[in-house]
């Protein structure tokens, strides 16, 4: 049985070992603890309506997906300002829900997992919209988050899509 777990910013620095692990597994060989632990995720987790969502199964970690409000004066709102239309940017940055890491684990994967995480980060935020980037080859994310809801924005980071989610009731589609 699937369970979810939400943490907000301190209860999430005490799965800091867990988070870096699972992003590391995705991305390997992941950014160096000690300076991604003090670092980028010290700052995430300081940020307005940070949560993080473990999925488990049993014991074992599927998944997790966090997030928090995005605004100017942060490095991706600001390089995506930057990359999209200007009408564009103006309508959608500024106390969006920012999707910063969604990441399923192989084993896990085409379960509905990464939907329900979207699901659970879109029901928890005040925000209107929520936006995350998705690498040009990763198809099948892609074609969940449309599956969702999601729509392009434009490119931005070279090989990357931002996509948008009008969040409606709480709730992706």
């Amino acid at each position: 049985m699937l369970t979810l777990t939400r943490y907000d910013g301190a209860d999430a620095a005490a799965l800091s070992e867990l988070v870096h692990g699972v992003y590391a597994e995705q991305y390997p060989p992941g950014p160096d603890f000690s300076q991604w632990r003090d670092g980028q995720w010290a700052r995430h987790r300081s940020r307005a309506e940070f949560a993080l969502c473990v999925a488990r199964e049993g014991d074992d970690v599927a998944g997790l997906i966090w997030s928090y409000l995005g605004g100017p004066g942060q490095y991706w709102t600001d390089a995506v300002q930057e990359s999209l239309a200007p009408g564009v940017g103006q309508e959608w940055l500024g106390g969006h829900l920012e999707i910063v890491e969604l990441v399923v684990r192989p084993a896990f994967r085409r379960r509905g997992i990464a939907a329900r995480l979207l699901g659970s980060a879109v029901a928890s935020t005040s925000a209107r919209r929520a936006l995350l980037t998705v690498r040009d080859g990763a198809l099948p994310a892609r074609a969940l988050y449309e599956s969702l809801g999601f729509t392009p924005l434009g490119r931005a980071f070279g090989d990357m899509t931002v996509m948008g989610l009008e969040v409606a009731d709480g709730r992706c589609r």
